[in-house]
């Protein structure tokens, strides 16, 4: 029986991020754990089961050669061990709203992995050679630490990569470190300076040629 959506979904993001800790998905999805743990065991379910249907089409070709050697090159039907039955886990709870949030994650991480690779450029080796490249879950770490996208991570990438000889990185640990400077030289606190203030002194008595020169300005005789 074929997986269904919400699993396949699951198993891609899965992928993608690098996370399979089903608390911190639940988090990142805001779906209830039970829910992810039910999708991980769909997930897991169907690879024993793959693994199964190998193991029981390769005994079969081998108990038909071993019977045709027993019987002088006249092949003799083998019966087929039985796989055990799949015991999938129905998502009946599973709505379309939950299909929708791991889709537009997946979106979202698609966008991500796209600029991420575009600041790397050239300094970047191929993701068909290093798949890796395309799973986000180093920078995922430094956006949940803190970072942000703009003003630390693809200026610290850019500058990095800058730097670096053309398809020499190969993974986004690379640039963990110039991220966490970028990241702290942007959240450092500034010093708080203090006011200037003025000392103080007592005010200058006016002298008497200043007492008539304001007299005589206000038009009052002496």
């Amino acid at each position: 029986m074929a997986l269904s959506n919400s699993a396949k979904l699951l198993r891609a993001y899965m992928a993608a991020t690098g996370e399979y800790e089903a608390k911190v998905i639940s988090a990142a999805l805001d779906i209830p754990i039970r829910t992810v743990q039910r999708l991980k065991l769909e997930c897991a379910t169907d690879g024993v089961c793959s693994e199964q249907r190998t193991n029981a089409k390769s005994a079969t070709d081998g108990a038909a050669t071993s019977a045709k050697h027993a019987t002088g090159g006249v092949s003799t039907p083998a019966q087929a061990p039985q796989a055990a039955p799949r015991a999938r886990v129905e998502d009946n709870n599973i709505t379309t709203n939950l299909e929708t949030t791991v889709s537009n994650h997946m979106i979202d991480l698609t966008v991500l992995s796209k600029r991420l690779l575009e600041a790397g450029g050239k300094a970047l080796a191929s993701p068909a050679s290093r798949p890796n490249l395309l799973m986000v879950s180093a920078p995922l770490g430094w956006l949940n630490d803190g970072a942000d996208l703009e003003l630390d991570v693809l200026p610290a990438i850019r500058a990095t990569a800058a730097r670096a000889t053309p398809g020499s990185i190969t993974t986004w640990n690379y640039f963990a470190k110039p991220v966490a400077q970028a990241k702290t030289q942007r959240t450092a606190s500034l010093p708080v300076a203090e006011p200037v203030r003025a000392p103080w002194a007592p005010p200058r008595q006016m002298t008497v040629s200043e007492m008539n020169a304001m007299l005589e300005a206000m038009g009052v005789s002496q």
